[in-house]
């Protein structure tokens, strides 16, 4: 994929940081918030936020338990107080298209319309087995895994798994967006 339009290039530069894993990874980001960045540009409504943004819950994620953790639901309804003890994730990409957050003290607050995990060989299976079940909270969260050196991409939404999709053809969501992400099929 390549982005000719240099306002683009300039804003895309600050989802990204330095990540300890294979270049795959930082390629796989790059293009979903490439492709991503044009239905942004389109709609005043759609918020995307990149790796380095940490998504709230309630409840609790300790160990190797997980303890009623839940994205929340009615973000509006939280004071400052709270929002600052709870605790985050860091996705490798959400997009909020519609569904209410409330962004306050570095944290964002809400179920994200669609968050993409890119599973590298140091997220660990219980790191990914409580990512997998906290984004299924929500029965509104659309959730994207895809192991950095394969081009499946398994989905759920909520806590349904829907039909994996292949990176060799065009992405769609549910909601009907298209990504176009077959340039990095391996």
């Amino acid at each position: 994929m390549e982005i000719t339009d240099i306002a683009t290039d300039i804003a895309l530069e600050q989802f990204f940081t330095r990540m300890a894993t294979m270049p795959r990874h930082g390629d796989l980001v790059a293009g979903f918030l490439g492709e991503l960045w044009q239905l942004k540009k389109s709609s005043k409504n759609v918020r995307l936020f990149g790796e380095n943004t940490r998504l709230a819950y309630s409840g609790e994620i300790y160990s190797e338990m997980f303890k009623q953790a839940k994205l929340i639901q009615n973000p509006q309804d939280l004071s400052d107080e709270h929002i600052s003890e709870l605790a985050c994730v860091m996705p490798d990409i959400m997009l909020f298209n519609g569904n209410l957050y409330v962004e306050k003290r570095s944290k964002i607050v809400g179920c994200p319309n669609l968050i993409v995990e890119i599973w590298s060989d140091s997220n660990t299976i219980v790191e990914r087995k409580l990512k997998t079940l906290l984004y299924s909270t929500s029965p509104t969260t659309e959730h994207w895994y895809l192991e950095q050196n394969s081009n499946i991409v398994k989905r759920k939404i909520g806590g349904n798994k829907l039909a994996s999709q292949n990176l060799t053809e065009v992405l769609r969501t549910e909601s009907g967006v298209l990504l176009d992400l077959r340039g990095l099929a391996v």
